[in-house]
């Protein structure tokens, strides 16, 4: 199901709207922002109206094991009238020790961040209870929808090393524990 948000000019607060009344958002010139969650199919779409990078629509799309070499990488392309954000969730499984890293491709411009989810790596109630934690940031648009997203993946990460290094400390203990039992 697509998710999408707008943020009005002037508002402290963003508002849930259909996925058409978005995309006409993200390509006029009013001062409105929006939030777009879309699937693979649904991105190849969005071209024509936004004008995305065929190469990043590319790299948006391929289905990639976040582990394998074939996966893309952590990296931000330019382009003339947006960027292309490629992130990565982190996660590790504390019972099998199965690490995971799910894919996030994000296109962004001043007037949009639109999403490709595939599965919804992270939990969309905890980024907009995010936003909505500073609304006086709200008034700077796509930077702070932006930046909830980044600290959500960086967080991710914390707690994935967090976990890992709770792992290695039990692994020398247990190497390293003589007492005779």
């Amino acid at each position: 199901m697509t998710t999408s948000w707008v943020l009005r000019e002037g508002d402290t607060d963003l508002q849930e709207i259909d996925f058409r009344a978005a995309v006409n958002i993200a390509s006029d010139s009013s001062a409105d922002v929006v939030w777009i969650e879309v699937t693979p199919d649904e991105l190849v779409d969005l071209v024509p109206r936004l004008g995305f990078h065929h190469q990043a629509i590319e790299d948006a799309v391929k289905a990639a094991d976040g582990l394998s070499e074939a996966a893309q990488r952590t990296k931000l392309d330019r382009f003339d009238t947006h960027v292309f954000l490629y992130l990565f969730m982190a996660s590790l499984d504390p019972d099998s020790g199965e690490l995971s890293l799910s894919e996030i491709p994000a296109f962004v411009s001043p007037k949009f961040v639109v999403v490709v989810d595939r599965a919804r790596p992270y939990d969309f109630d905890i980024l907009l209870a995010r936003w909505r934690e500073s609304p006086s940031l709200l008034k700077f648009g796509v930077p702070t929808l932006l930046y909830g997203l980044i600290d959500l993946v960086i967080d991710s990460h914390l707690e994935t090393v967090d976990l890992l290094a709770e792992a290695v400390d039990e692994m020398e203990d247990d190497l390293f524990n003589f007492s005779s039992e």
